[in-house]
């Protein structure tokens, strides 16, 4: 049988699907895999400093300074993107918020913490070894780095109240992203450079590839692939908790332009899905009934087909004082 759209006569709509995902992970295995690779990058990083940097001390050689690059990668990119992917767990996305906002801001702080040692590390090795501080690009991203995450962790969030105060959320939600990427460049950065100082000698020098070059090169790779994965789970909508203070959470998880939002018509379910943008129910998804031009085909997408609530079609459920106009094919309400 024949769609709507294909017979003759019939006005087609131009439906304007989303793009299916290339990789369409559950949340659950790819958290699995995400911890993995995090404690392989924490068990590389300290294999490096045991086998070819000589282990670890506190005397101020250069075995005081093999507990930075540990501290760092487990603090400031494991620790710190266990604490940004907290809130996509989906048992998260029901019941209290404070336990796991509890657990959001413990494990930033430990990875606050072991940042903060990570830095002590390394100066006081710079300072025993009578070594210029802070000369470096490296040093440099680090430090900035170090700041943002300091503004990170003593300014919380925040979220809105009846007294007007605004939410610091979005920005929260930057900048984590960002300071996790300064991150792993500074690991990187951090980890090139070791290597240009310590590979010197004519049989294993860093040009000629020796076993450690391959060794942390390797780690170096896979901090950048922990980092990238951490920051597209931040960034996949269908991941995040659906936010039970505003409005849209109690209306449903589509994104509306303000004038849809006086849309009398209430959602099947708060968790139904948007259905997809078209031409005739309007230019942004909503998934509520509709007002239809009496010449036009019902819309595919509405989630109550015409004739299914009684009457004629196109009737809708409640009184709207003011129906919408179309112009353009688009809907629009006025008054």
């Amino acid at each position: 049988m024949a769609a709507p759209c294909d017979e003759e006569g019939a006005v087609a709509p131009r439906c304007h699907h989303r793009p299916t995902a290339m990789l369409d992970v559950p949340f659950p295995p790819f958290c699995a895999f995400l911890g993995a690779l995090g404690l392989l990058c924490v068990a590389m990083v300290g294999t490096w400093c045991q086998h070819w940097r000589g282990g670890f001390s506190l005397d101020g050689s250069s075995r005081t300074f093999n507990w930075h690059p540990v501290l760092m990668v487990t603090g400031l990119v494991v620790l710190y993107g266990a604490a940004a992917l907290v809130y996509r767990i989906p048992n998260t996305w029901s019941g209290p918020k404070l336990p796991w906002k509890v657990l959001h801001g413990s494990l930033a702080l430990g990875a606050f913490v072991l940042t903060v040692l990570g830095l002590a590390a390394v100066f006081c090795f710079h300072n025993a070894q009578g070594t210029p501080n802070m000369y470096s690009l490296h040093s440099w991203m680090g430090l900035a780095t170090v700041l943002l995450f300091s503004c990170q962790v003593g300014i919380p969030p925040g979220s809105p109240n009846p007294s007007g105060i605004p939410s610091f959320s979005p920005i929260h939600v930057f900048f984590g992203s960002a300071i996790l990427m300064l991150s792993v460049a500074s690991c990187a950065s951090g980890l090139n450079e070791k290597l240009f100082f310590s590979l010197k000698n004519g049989t294993t020098q860093y040009k000629l590839l020796p076993a450690e070059a391959v060794f942390a090169n390797t780690l170096g790779l896979l901090i950048l692939i922990f980092g990238v994965l951490v920051v597209a789970a931040l960034a996949r909508p269908s991941w995040k908790r659906p936010d039970s203070d505003s409005l849209d959470s109690h209306l449903g998880s589509c994104s509306a332009p303000s004038p849809l939002l006086l849309c009398p018509f209430p959602r099947i379910h708060p968790s139904t899905p948007c259905p997809e943008p078209c031409e005739l129910c309007s230019f942004l998804s909503t998934p509520c009934v509709s007002f239809l031009p009496q010449s036009q085909d019902p819309c595919s997408h509405l989630p109550f087909q015409p004739g299914a609530m009684g009457g004629t079609p196109h009737t809708p459920r409640f009184h709207h004082p003011t129906p919408p106009s179309w112009h353009g094919g688009h809907r629009e309400l006025t008054g």
